[in-house]
């Protein structure tokens, strides 16, 4: 199988014609999707395409200085001492890791065999195609059966940011699970990573990973034990009686944004919420706007719960705030989460008649932040299938959504 330049975006490949005199390989994400694209799978986001190059060059200072001669950007790695992130254009940028030649690719900790695809970057410049190849035997039948497998489990341990990024890939691969072996280390590798990677890094990844599917984020987060080490105490709730009712309403937010299933009215609605949530960018990455944070306070909207039912929406508000302190959000992302997760009830008691609640709603000034609070409050009710249908629970916010416009 060959990888073509096609696949490439236009200021990667110039950023590749700048680099083409040195050796380097392209590898991750692009290889990977376009691997599944042959496959004949969907892939998520193909748009959004994740490009990794490998540069193998026996002089690491000569290939920094031109890596930073040629580029608009060049940031030091926060987690592996020789690794740099190229920022090549507005929103895009490569991940470029500088490796002698005499290094050995199967000994080199590379996070997951479904990510060591690559390819030989000036052959794929020179000819426009390039063969594909991988270091393990393993990841041709990995990414056939589905299977997110850590080449060395131990290397999870030392490289715990690779764990991290596994619950991220664990949602961009919709139909794949984690090996047994692999999930193992978990629980040891998200306790090194607590401690040893930065958490803005942490909530980066984490925001990417929701854009994909608060459902598979809240699968993965229970199934290596990341609800316990860093949303805790989540774990109470996802592991406890509460557990059936919040997986369904992370189902409900996904189908509620990315499907069709509601209806031609919401569908209206919904395209007018995602435009709104997702142009008002928080943090310092793309991934982090107010359509992320409403994910994570859906996430945390219950946590209340682990501690006492009545009255659950103003202790979750405190948890939560507990929570992303700790995890370095910024200020406005900690106030968003506190507030949707303070009022969600509000929100509820609004939908059902109350017309102390209603004008309550109506007073509130931010449009974005009733978009927020509607998505997060229907959610929550398609989280109760035994209440009422579907079809009810849409209309019901459907009508508050007009009374408060």
């Amino acid at each position: 199988m060959n990888l073509t330049a096609k696949v490439l975006p236009d200021n990667v490949l110039k950023f590749f014609e700048r680099i083409k005199n040195h050796r380097f390989l392209v590898y991750g994400g692009l290889v990977r999707d376009y691997i599944r694209r042959q496959l004949g799978e969907d892939t998520v986001k193909v748009d959004e395409t994740d490009v990794d190059i490998l540069l193998l060059h026996d002089d690491f200072d000569e290939a920094i200085d031109m890596l930073s001669r040629h580029t608009k950007a060049l940031f030091p790695a926060l987690i592996k001492e020789r690794t740099v992130r190229v920022v090549v254009g507005k929103d895009e940028a490569v991940d470029v890791a500088i490796v002698p030649t005499s290094v050995d690719l199967t000994k080199y900790p590379f996070d997951f065999t479904v990510n060591t695809f690559y390819c030989d970057g000036r052959t794929l410049l020179g000819d426009s195609e390039a063969e594909i190849y991988t270091p393990f035997k393993v990841s041709w039948q990995d990414i056939q059966r589905r299977i997110l497998r850590a080449p060395n489990p131990q290397w999870l341990k030392e490289y715990p940011f690779g764990a991290i990024r596994g619950i991220r890939l664990y949602c961009q691969l919709p139909t794949y699970e984690f090996e047994k072996e692999t999930l193992r280390v978990y629980p040891y590798a998200l306790g090194v990573a607590r401690w040893e990677i930065s958490p803005l890094l942490i909530v980066r990844e984490f925001a990417k990973a929701i854009s994909y599917s608060l459902r598979r984020f809240a699968e993965a987060l229970y199934l290596t034990h990341a609800d316990r080490i860093l949303f805790s105490p989540l774990h109470k709730v996802l592991r406890g009686k509460e557990s059936q009712h919040l997986f369904l309403a992370f189902s409900a937010f996904d189908d509620l944004l990315y499907t069709d299933k509601y209806g031609e009215r919401w569908g209206k609605f919904r395209d007018k919420a995602r435009s709104v949530l997702e142009n008002i960018k928080m943090g310092v990455s793309k991934h982090r706007n107010l359509l992320n944070m409403t994910g994570f306070a859906l996430l945390l909207h219950d946590i209340g719960k682990a501690v006492r039912d009545e009255g659950h929406e103003i202790l979750g508000s405190r948890l939560a705030n507990e929570i992303t302190e700790r995890l370095s959000f910024f200020p406005n992302e900690r106030w968003i989460i506190y507030w949707l997760v303070r009022y969600h009830m509000r929100v509820h008691e609004a939908s059902h008649g109350s017309e102390e609640a209603i004008q309550w709603f109506k007073g509130i000034r931010d449009d974005s932040i009733k978009y927020a609070s509607l998505l997060l409050a229907t959610a929550d009710a398609l989280g109760h299938p035994e209440a009422e249908e579907p079809e009810a629970v849409i209309e019901r916010f459907l009508k508050l959504a007009a009374q408060v416009e």
